[in-house]
């Protein structure tokens, strides 16, 4: 199952030793996404498809203060592509990098969302495309809709 690693502000980056570790157990590919207070947007990366460029991404970067999410891919549908990849975002077009109001990560499988045995696209950007782009933006501080996308 993918690994999805969260960094609060104010804590340290994980150490390379645990990046390895978990891109050598998910090793269909590694995305990132974190807060650019500035700019008051989320920034992501992803498609990174060998450990070492995800490292060279994240070294010489002061992280201290900055929210984090890793997530390591374990492909369960679609290609193992850099588009694949997560993090997604939500109301906007699915790119290796970009910024956005929303992105989402997910572990796991949304088998009712799979798009079949020969898609590009993977089950978790089907639930994003079909379910999440969607909704209103302000879905993100109503619990009774966070828990029905969560069921």
């Amino acid at each position: 199952m993918c690994i999805i690693a969260v960094k609060k502000a104010g804590a340290e980056m994980f150490p390379e030793t645990t990046i390895r570790t978990m891109f050598t157990n998910n090793p269909d590919g590694a995305g990132i996404m974190y807060y650019d207070y500035l700019l008051q947007k989320v920034i992501y990366h992803k498609g990174f498809m060998k450990v070492e460029q995800l490292l060279d991404f994240i070294k010489d970067r002061d992280w201290k203060n900055i929210p984090v999410v890793l997530h390591f891919r374990i492909g369960t549908s679609g290609h193992k592509t850099k588009l694949c990849t997560h993090p997604f975002p939500v109301f906007d077009k699915n790119k290796v990098f970009g910024t956005t109001d929303l992105a989402v990560c997910h572990n796991g499988v949304l088998s009712n969302y799979h798009p079949g045995a020969n898609s590009a696209i993977n089950d978790s950007l089907n639930f994003t495309q079909k379910v999440l782009s969607k909704l209103d933006p302000s879905f993100i501080r109503d619990t009774d809709k966070l828990m029905l996308i969560e069921e």
